[in-house]
């Protein structure tokens, strides 16, 4: 649409109106069209009849507030974190029918808020500021920069930046977690950090925190001598629990490490937060001449193999005992820490004369490795 543009002394909006004696004038029910020009005219009569008119500055309609188009954390682009304790904020404002008439900020602990800083004026075409607060203040903090700009016409527009989140700190480790996931190569799950397969590691963690958000991981693999084996830099996600897979391995049997540094936005590195496993490729070690027991009360039948495993790791057995070779009809996959067994004939087998009992004890290593041994011995 076209400007609209009066002329002067025209009365196209109003006629002429007595006003008596007053110096002043109003009407509050003419519209007028944005970015239109009005002239206003005044023609004074005195008693004589003689008259005089004076015409008014061209006066421009705005309607429209000022056009606040960004307002930035920071100097430049905007940024989310930093660790110093100087507020800082750059925008960009325009009027174009009116022009801007005074902008004021003030700095709150959210949007629009002004907590920390009551509005205070701007020097004229100021597009940037900065201010250093005490730690007290912003430190920890979401701190938000608010701007408001009047333009000539009297009307006013505000907008807030995002926030920038203030921390000198690392990521915080009292809730973190590390764990290494043993891998086993049989079918008895690893215990007690303890691992047989030699070619990968796979490694868990959670509960780094960090006010500014996280933005990697360094997730390093040492020996037990502190020789670091891997290290590597991760992206953080936003979720709660992290994996990462170490394949292609070709580790010798000892100690080893898995330790996490989380690094926030603001690059600062957290403590290391570790975990620890023995690799192991060893089995069970079976003794010469092994000699397993059965001992038969009243149906009440008690196994041992006190001292036929050696190992240098924890080890629990799993215990099968049937009335024929390889059977299970009597006990199936019972497991036990100890050197011994105590279990009942089933009521299906009516009579223990001369009766075979066929045991079968697997020693089950901390690794997952296992060594077998079967006997035949009649009750």
């Amino acid at each position: 649409m076209a400007n609209r543009r009066y002329t002067e002394g025209s009365t196209e909006v109003q006629g002429f109106t007595s006003v008596g004696l007053n110096n002043f004038a109003y009407n509050y029910n003419v519209s007028l069209a944005h970015t239109s020009v009005i002239h206003i005219t005044v023609i004074a009569t005195n008693a004589a009849g003689l008259r005089r008119e004076a015409h008014a500055e061209d006066l421009l309609v705005d309607l429209t507030a000022p056009d606040i188009r960004f307002v930035n954390d920071g100097i430049g682009s905007d940024i989310d974190a930093q660790t110093t304790e100087e507020v800082s904020a750059n925008w960009e404002v325009n009027d174009a029918e009116s022009g801007i008439d005074v902008c004021e900020w003030a700095v709150g602990y959210q949007p629009y808020g002004n907590e920390i800083q009551t509005f205070q004026q701007l020097a004229s075409g100021v597009k940037r500021i900065s201010k250093v607060f005490s730690s007290g203040q912003v430190s920890m903090q979401m701190i938000h920069v608010t701007l408001r700009c009047k333009n000539e016409a009297g009307l006013q527009s505000s907008k807030s930046s995002n926030g920038v989140k203030i921390s000198s700190l690392p990521p915080n480790t009292t809730s973190a977690e590390v764990q290494i996931l043993p891998h086993s190569l049989t079918e008895y799950n690893p215990r007690y950090h303890y691992q047989g397969d030699t070619s990968s590691i796979r490694v868990k963690w959670t509960g780094f925190e960090d006010l500014t958000g996280l933005d990697s991981y360094l997730l390093t693999l040492q020996s037990h001598g502190k020789s670091t084996l891997i290290s590597k830099s991760i992206i953080a996600e936003n979720q709660d629990i992290s994996y990462c897979l170490f394949e292609g391995l070709d580790i010798s049997n000892g100690n080893y490490s898995a330790s996490v540094n989380a690094v926030n936005k603001m690059y600062l590195r957290s403590t290391q937060v570790s975990s620890q496993i023995v690799i192991s490729q060893m089995s069970p070690l079976l003794i010469e001449n092994p000699n397993l027991r059965l001992d038969l009360d009243n149906r009440t039948i008690t196994a041992s193999w006190k001292d036929h495993f050696q190992t240098q790791q924890p080890i629990y057995y799993e215990v099968s005992a049937g009335t024929i070779l390889g059977g299970a009809d009597i006990i199936q996959w019972q497991e036990t820490k100890n050197t011994f067994l105590e279990f009942q004939l089933p009521p299906k087998i009516k009579s223990v004369k001369d009766l075979t009992g066929y045991l079968s004890v697997r020693g089950v290593s901390a690794n997952g490795m296992t060594t077998l041994v079967n006997a035949a011995v009649k009750l």
